[in-house]
């Protein structure tokens, strides 16, 4: 099977909030980004760092929506 352009990048919004947790994935992600040409590579890589920054964006909106909960 030959995975397309279209389907890692819709693929990428479940694996890259896994990226930080598993060297397996990271693995895996590598794997597939070199089957790709030069080109490819740069947008699935820019794809990647886009979803990664909305993650942690989204994460530190929850991590104050915890600390406002608590009331600290």
């Amino acid at each position: 099977m030959k995975i397309n352009l279209q389907t890692v990048l819709g693929a990428l919004p479940s694996l890259v909030p896994l990226l930080n947790g598993s060297s397996a994935v990271v693995d895996l992600v590598s794997e597939i980004v070199k089957s790709f040409d030069v080109k490819d590579q740069a947008v699935i890589q820019e794809s990647i760092a886009v979803l990664a920054g909305d993650n942690d964006a989204g994460h530190a909106r929850l991590q104050a929506k915890l600390l406002a909960a608590s009331g600290k």
